[in-house]
């Protein structure tokens, strides 16, 4: 029987509180792990009295729900439905106004693993990452994405804000009408799925199974994810190598790059910093 173990956690707060969010439960025969990475709201004001964001309220809210259902559940779908059902009730329960823009909801990428029996089955939804590497250094890539294409089209509108002189802390007004009517398309039919308050949410997940072989697991948001996909430090392959080695360096290195370009115009971004998550477990 194969045994799961976490043995390293890199963790960091861009503000305050993190807006991102993990958790694992279980053993090392039969557990679930993963990583949430709530959305930065985009309304006027929050929701939720006295949280520190929405967003930051939401990863929390489906994390309590994925520690109740993640064992109990049969099936992904089963306990997606469940957790997001009670996160959906929460919300239902302190917040009075209906209709609201559906770029107002909260949300979340995330990516979720499940061991048991010698399997391994992983669900991912959004730029939250995983892979597992095996003894030998084989990769194989967990969720639903290794690069986000959202992030060069994000990086291009900034660069041309920034050519017509709007510094960073004016960016994210340049581009809010644009990020909400992108945001309004989540969980519509011709839009994307992502976690939220939509219970038919988990009928389209991205779910992956695989035997479950020696070796690690890596998971990570996209705030840690950076090292790729902004700074460019290496490969996907290279970042998961680093992060088995000393992941801690790895965040470093992040908040070491983003420290350096604080009007994010080496480095074109719309948060100069961003929660940064990852986690590393052993396969024995």
């Amino acid at each position: 029987m194969r045994g799961v173990k976490a043995t390293a956690i890199a963790a960091c707060a861009a503000g305050q509180v993190s807006e991102d969010s993990y958790g694992q439960v279980g053993d090392e025969d039969h557990g679930a792990v993963w990583v949430l990475d709530g959305a930065t709201g985009l309304g006027d004001k929050n929701y939720i009295a006295g949280a520190y964001s929405d967003a930051a309220w939401y990863a929390q809210e489906l994390s309590k729900g994925l520690v109740e259902f993640s064992l109990t559940a049969t099936t992904p779908e089963e306990v997606f439905t469940l957790a997001i059902q009670q996160a959906a009730a929460a919300w239902q329960a302190q917040v009075s106004e209906n209709n609201l823009p559906r770029y107002v909801l909260p949300s979340a990428a995330g990516i979720w693993l499940r061991w048991h029996g010698g399997m391994l089955e992983a669900v991912s939804l959004g730029d939250c990452r995983a892979w597992h590497v095996g003894s030998g250094g084989e990769l194989t890539q967990l969720g639903l994405l290794d690069e986000n294409p959202n992030d060069e089209w994000l990086a291009t509108q900034i660069t041309q804000h920034q050519a017509t002189g709007i510094a960073a802390q004016g960016m994210r007004a340049a581009v809010i009408d644009v990020l909400r009517t992108a945001r309004s398309r989540m969980n519509q039919p011709n839009g994307y799925w992502i976690f939220s308050i939509h219970p038919e949410t988990a009928q389209h997940l991205h779910v992956k199974r695989l035997p479950l072989v020696p070796g690690h697991l890596v998971l990570c948001s996209d705030g840690l994810f950076r090292w790729v996909d902004i700074y460019r430090q290496g490969s996907a392959a290279n970042f998961v190598q680093a992060s088995i080695q000393n992941i801690q360096d790895v965040l470093a290195r992040v908040r070491e790059l983003e420290n350096g370009d604080l009007d994010c115009k080496t480095y074109p971004r719309l948060k100069n910093h961003d929660d940064a998550t990852g986690l590393v477990l052993s396969v024995s």
